[in-house]
């Protein structure tokens, strides 16, 4: 992108449409670059936000929804936003960076920070089986013997540590903001756990859940199919 910055994104089919999606998405006007893995499962929403007809929609990738959506609602994007991803957004004006994954987490975010540079990924492939940052000399990639001690004992879960030293992963709803002088980390969503129901057994909740998930889930195998 310029001098102090390197952006890529490989083109990955998840659905028959995204093989039409832009990688990563570029919009030359506002000078903002979008890299997003997963999609999106609240685009109806968002359409609704921005007052999309359905065909407007239909024509519009998740990279741009999520173009359109930080243009709206600056780095408070991320709480407009439901599904399965990790996306960066780059604003070359601001020379800034917005990273951030879902709810849960599903699609990792890993990153190396030090006071000279910024490396992020979506796949540990890069910093372990390429070895181009060790390779480089840029900084050392060495494994983390505690948890790799941890996980032969089966206690390696952790959100945020991996298995190599001084490379993290971003938290389920977290997102971190790079820039000039500027390294904010900051959690956007919790589950409110006040609020708690009544006379209700655990397995209606569960039979209720599993019906709604599985109609979701025919809508939408039949709009893919249909589009």
């Amino acid at each position: 992108m310029d001098n102090n910055i390197l952006l890529a994104q490989i083109t990955r089919w998840n659905a028959p449409d995204s093989k039409h999606d832009p990688t990563p998405f570029i919009d030359k006007e506002t000078k903002i670059v979008v890299l997003f893995w997963g999609r999106l499962t609240n685009r109806d929403d968002i359409g609704v936000k921005f007052g999309f007809t359905e065909k407007e929609l239909k024509e519009i990738c998740d990279s741009e929804l999520i173009h359109r959506s930080y243009l709206k609602w600056g780095n408070s994007l991320t709480e407009h936003l439901y599904g399965d991803y990790s996306a960066v957004v780059y604003d070359i004006k601001k020379s800034n960076l917005l990273c951030f994954v879902d709810q849960m987490a599903v699609k990792p975010f890993y990153y190396y920070c030090d006071d000279k540079m910024f490396v992020f990924c979506s796949t540990l492939t890069l910093f372990h089986k390429l070895k181009l940052f060790h390779k480089l000399k840029l900084f050392p990639v060495n494994p983390d013997m505690e948890w790799a001690a941890k996980y032969m004992l089966h206690l390696s879960m952790d959100f945020e540590k991996t298995a190599y030293t001084d490379i993290y992963k971003l938290p389920p709803a977290y997102q971190v903001e790079v820039g000039n002088d500027i390294l904010k980390k900051e959690k956007y969503f919790s589950f409110n756990g006040e609020y708690k129901l009544e006379n209700v057994r655990i397995e209606d909740c569960i039979e209720q859940y599993l019906a709604h998930l599985s109609h979701i889930k025919m809508l939408h195998f039949c709009m893919r199919k249909m589009g």
